[in-house]
């Protein structure tokens, strides 16, 4: 990315999606320098970094000729507007941050476009980019919970944008970065991590039972889940691994259950370090599967939900509704190690509701 260096203008238009082109001539070296006003890309939100880590958000040029950035900016989410004669050449990356110190210290050499105002929101925001006339160019609004990638949500991932083509506002077009930290300024690694579902946990019980959770692979492939992280904090996962037995190499439509006997009283070792476990909150919190190289480095998987309150000897569920939302809701039986029995509906409900009844 560079500060425009033009003496002479030649105009030319590319009309349709694609952009309108200026030709601008370098006043160093004469050659003649294609110029878009067509529409970036942002292809990478760091909006929750992991403590010590830093907060940032880039655009990439994903065109054939250099983009003229001149008073584009950030409207909504974040406040900032690139100077005039700022030029992202095709293939380039421009990377805002939040605080240039926090960021140079954790990215040393990767270059740094601006500093915007205001923060991005934990819990998802709207964010917008316009062009110098208010003409929105790119609008997205990401959340924090599902059916957005949640690892980037504390855990030390960014969110990547799939296809640069694509809906930014679609959720499914999104995924966490490969690497911890993510990658600003650099292509991302595509995650390649085929996930299995935390399907059904168990939280309040007496003895003889005791606490438990469900894995279930839905997909056509094999998962191999041992070794990973389980924990009841997404932005610690190093709390407990899952056991290296066979019966955590999950055939398609495989269920396997862990409890408090694994994740509390054997959760693992790390390096050489064992893990302090955790014990699940009957009053609520989380639980989260996340996956992890031999050398127990995370890579991008995660499946899980938050909690709340549960009843004695009731379990919590993965419940998909019929218009495709995903719930974890109370079940009718505890059902471990087999498919859900459903939600725990009634006996009163709440059967028809007149929220904006006519005036009178």
């Amino acid at each position: 990315m560079k500060r425009s260096p033009s003496l002479s203008f030649l105009f030319s238009c590319v009309y349709g999606a694609v952009m309108f082109a200026t030709t601008f001539a370098d006043a160093q070296s004469g050659k003649a320098l294609a110029v878009g006003v067509g529409v970036p890309r942002v292809t990478e939100v760091m909006y929750h970094p992991e403590d010590g880590g830093a907060e940032f958000i880039e655009i990439y040029n994903a065109d054939s000729v250099a983009i003229d950035l001149s008073d584009m900016r950030f409207s909504d989410g974040i406040g900032f507007i690139f100077p005039g004669g700022t030029l992202l050449e095709p293939g380039e990356y421009a990377v805002l941050v939040s605080s240039e110190v926090a960021f140079t210290a954790r990215y040393p050499g990767v270059p740094v476009a601006g500093v915007y105002t205001a923060r991005l929101a934990n819990a998802g925001e709207t964010v917008t980019f316009t062009d110098a006339n208010l003409n929105v160019l790119v609008s997205f609004t990401y959340d924090d919970r599902s059916p957005w990638p949640v690892a980037a949500n504390g855990a030390g991932f960014s969110l990547t944008l799939v296809d640069a083509g694509a809906d930014p506002d679609d959720a499914s077009n999104w995924q966490t970065s490969a690497e911890l930290g993510g990658s600003p300024g650099a292509a991302g690694v595509a995650v390649e991590i085929t996930m299995p579902l935390i399907n059904e946990v168990l939280t309040h019980t007496d003895l003889p039972k005791i606490d438990a959770v469900e894995i279930f692979n839905p997909t056509t492939e094999t998962i191999d889940i041992r070794g990973w992280f389980l924990t009841d904090d997404r932005r610690n996962p190093e709390k407990a691994r899952v056991p290296s037995e066979p019966e955590f190499i999950l055939e398609p439509g495989a269920f396997a259950v862990l409890d408090e006997a694994d994740f509390q009283g054997n959760p693992g070792v790390l390096n050489g370090v064992p893990l302090p476990g955790f014990l699940l909150n009957s009053h609520g919190e989380e639980i989260y599967l996340l996956s992890n190289d031999a050398n127990g480095v995370l890579t991008g998987g995660i499946s899980g939900f938050g909690f709340g309150s549960a009843e004695l000897g009731v379990s919590f569920g993965r419940h998909v509704t019929s218009d495709g939302r995903e719930l974890f809701v109370a079940q009718t039986s505890i059902t471990m190690g087999a498919a859900n029995s459903g939600p725990n509906v009634g006996p009163l409900v709440i059967s028809e509701i007149m929220y904006n009844p006519p005036l009178d």
